[in-house]
Formats: C-alpha cells, sequence, structure tokens
C-alpha cells in the first residue's frame, strides 16, 4: 500500500492583527504551519511581517483554500493569494505524482492541477491529429491510433514527438504564467 503526500510552502508579508485572522481562519484540518520568518517579535519598517505557510505531507487543499479566502473576506484583503502545491507517493506508480496552482481572491478560488493541463494540452494535440507519445494509449482520453510494434520502433516515435512536447508544455507552463501575473 502506497503513502500520498501533498506538500506546500509559501509566504505571506502581514501585519501582526492579519496574522492573528489568517491563524484563526485557516482550520487545523488544512495541516498546515503557520510561522512567522526570523524574529517572532519584529516587525519591518512597514509594518509587515512574513510568514511561512507550509505542509510536511498531509495538507488539505479544499480546507488550506477555504480558510484563506475566508481570511481575505474578513480582512478585506485586495487581489490575490496564489500558491503551487505537489503531492507524490512512496511507491511510483502511473498518475501518483504532480501537484497544481492555486490563486485565491475573496471571490473566487481557481486551481489548475498539472495532471488536468497535460490531459487538456494531449487532447488538444490529439484533436490536431498529433501525437506527443506512442503510450498515449493509457489515456481513455487518448488513444494513439499507431503505436510502433517493436521497442526500437517506440523508442524511434517518442524521441521524434519529445521536442514537440517539451514545446508545448513549456507553452502551457507559460499560459498559466501569465494568467496568474495578470
Amino acid at each position: 500500500m502506497s503513502n500520498y503526500y501533498t506538500h506546500t510552502c509559501f509566504g505571506l508579508l502581514l501585519t501582526p492583527e492579519e496574522i492573528q485572522s489568517l491563524t484563526a481562519a485557516v482550520p487545523e484540518d488544512a495541516c498546515v504551519d503557520i510561522t512567522r520568518i526570523g524574529d517572532p517579535l519584529s516587525v519591518g519598517s512597514d509594518g509587515y511581517a512574513e510568514i511561512e505557510i507550509a505542509s510536511e505531507g498531509e495538507l488539505d487543499i479544499d480546507a488550506l483554500n477555504t480558510g484563506l479566502q475566508q481570511f481575505m473576506v474578513q480582512e478585506q484583503l485586495p487581489g490575490t493569494i496564489q500558491y503551487s502545491y505537489a503531492y507524490m507517493t512512496d511507491r511510483p506508480g502511473y498518475g501518483d505524482f504532480g501537484g497544481g496552482v492555486i490563486i485565491i481572491s475573496r471571490d473566487e478560488i481557481v486551481g489548475r492541477d498539472t495532471n488536468d493541463l497535460l490531459r487538456e494540452e494531449l487532447n488538444k494535440r490529439h484533436a490536431a491529429g498529433l501525437t506527443c507519445s506512442p503510450y498515449e494509449a493509457q489515456s481513455t482520453t487518448m488513444r494513439s491510433p499507431q503505436i510502433p510494434a517493436t521497442p526500437a520502433q517506440q523508442v524511434l516515435a517518442y524521441l521524434d514527438s519529445a521536442d514537440d512536447c517539451i514545446s508545448a508544455m513549456r507553452d502551457a507552463v507559460n499560459g498559466i504564467r501569465m494568467n496568474i501575473q495578470t
């Protein structure tokens, strides 16, 4: 039996009052540690202190997202809080690794999972008649029409399409970055 883990670590600049409000808003079942970075009693000349929100494997993303959004509403904070997360296992298996990004505002919570992103990009390529890998048949939404017969042919087919896949993933990641920055 595999053990599954979800990790995150990100920082925020908050006033001491906001830190107390955040600590109260994020439920214990989110399984995160909220700690001040540096001297716990010091505040910068701008009135803010840096905190770190981290989880070492038991993160409940939904609980954290809800708590962060409640905190933003309560404190009437403008803008967004964004973070990334990773999930993994101690016994590797197909589809057991990945992660995603979360963007939270007072009005909405938006998340993109890397496996969903990969599936979307592969579906776009498949619809355009392109393939990323001779192993696409592993996915129920992606059936490669011709999987080369011999292992050598499979390796050559994979190498031929690897550059296209990498390029598509770079485009997708850059698209996410642009969405996060706006």
